[in-house]
C-alpha cells in the first residue's frame, strides 16, 4: 500500500471559496455561518477583508505617488536645487535659464565665492564678440564695437594693451584708448567706445583679429564696489565682413537734388554705418 498517497488523500483540503453573504470560507452548497445555499459559481475568490486590504494598497500607493508628483513639482518650480547644480552647468545655461541668472547672481552677491565659481566665471567674461558692420561702401572707415556674451553680472573692464589686425597682417593703432574702462550690467551692455579706422580697402572679404590684455573686476549692483580681487585675462575674437565696389556717393540715387541735401545725406550714411 502506498502511504505516502494515502496521507495525503486525508489531509484537510482549503475551501474553495468564500461566501459572498457573510465572507466565510465554504465549498460551494450550504453555508454553516449564515446557512445560505451557495452554488460554485457565487463563491467569491478572496474575502472581503482581502479585498478591503488591496483597495487600501492600491489607494496608498496612489497617494504615494501623488504626494511624491505634487512634491517633486513644488521642488522643480521652487528651485531650490539650484544651489546644488555645478557652476560650470549653471554658466551653460544662463544665456537662456532664468534660474541659472539668478543663482549665479546669488553666488557672486550673498555669499563667498569658491576659487572654482571665481576661475570660471572670469573665463566666461573674457568671451566677447567683435563686430563690423558688414557690406559696407569702400569709402567708409571701419568702425568695430566688441561687446560681452550675455551674463548676469556686474563687471568693468579697464584695457591694458591690444592688437587690432586686418587681414592678419595689417595693425590699426588708435582704435581705443589705452587705460579705457567700461561699464557693463545684466540689463544694458554698452559697446566699446572705439574710434573708426581710416584705412583704404579693397572690395571683397575682410577679417579682423582682437586681442586685448584687460582687468576685469566684479562690482556690487548696489554700491558699484568691487566684490572680488581683480581679475586679469586676454580677450581674443575675431569678425569677418566686406566691402563692396561702391562708394557712399554711389549708394545714393541719381537724382538732380541740391548738393546740400547730398552732403546731408553722405553725413547720414556715415553716420549710420559708423
Amino acid at each position: 500500500m502506498d502511504t505516502t498517497t494515502a496521507a495525503q488523500s486525508t489531509e484537510p483540503q482549503a475551501p474553495r471559496g468564500f461566501c459572498p453573504h457573510c465572507d466565510y470560507p465554504i465549498d460551494p452548497g450550504l453555508c454553516p455561518e449564515c446557512g445560505k445555499t451557495v452554488p460554485a459559481a457565487k463563491l467569491r475568490n478572496r474575502s472581503r477583508r482581502q479585498r478591503v486590504r488591496r483597495a487600501i494598497k492600491v489607494v496608498t500607493r496612489l497617494v504615494l505617488i501623488g504626494g511624491l508628483l505634487a512634491g517633486g513639482y513644488w521642488f522643480y518650480r521652487s528651485e531650490i536645487w539650484a544651489r546644488w547644480v555645478p557652476v560650470r552647468i549653471v554658466m551653460q545655461e544662463c544665456a537662456t535659464a532664468r534660474w541659472a541668472r539668478q543663482e549665479i547672481q546669488r553666488r557672486i552677491y550673498t555669499e563667498t565665492a569658491d576659487n572654482q565659481t571665481i576661475a570660471t566665471i572670469a573665463d566666461e567674461l573674457m568671451k566677447f564678440d567683435l563686430n563690423v558692420k558688414s557690406p559696407r561702401p569702400k569709402d567708409i572707415p571701419i568702425k568695430a564695437n566688441i561687446v560681452p556674451r550675455a551674463f548676469p553680472i556686474f563687471f568693468k573692464i579697464q584695457v591694458n594693451s591690444y592688437s587690432l589686425l586686418l587681414d592678419e597682417s595689417h595693425p590699426l593703432d588708435d582704435w581705443i584708448k589705452q587705460g579705457s574702462i567700461w561699464t557693463y550690467s545684466p540689463r544694458s551692455y554698452s559697446s566699446a567706445n572705439t574710434n573708426p579706422v581710416s584705412h583704404s580697402l579693397d572690395p571683397g572679404a575682410h577679417r579682423l583679429n582682437l586681442t586685448m590684455d584687460v582687468v576685469i573686476t566684479i562690482t556690487n549692483p548696489i554700491t558699484d564696489r568691487a566684490v572680488y580681487a581683480p581679475i586679469k585675462g586676454t580677450i581674443n575674437c575675431s569678425t569677418e565682413f566686406t566691402v563692396d565696389n561702391k562708394t557712399v556717393w554711389q549708394h545714393v540715387l541719381p537724382q538732380k537734388i541740391p548738393k546740400s541735401t547730398l552732403t546731408a545725406i553722405e553725413n547720414a550714411i556715415r553716420l549710420g554705418i559708423c
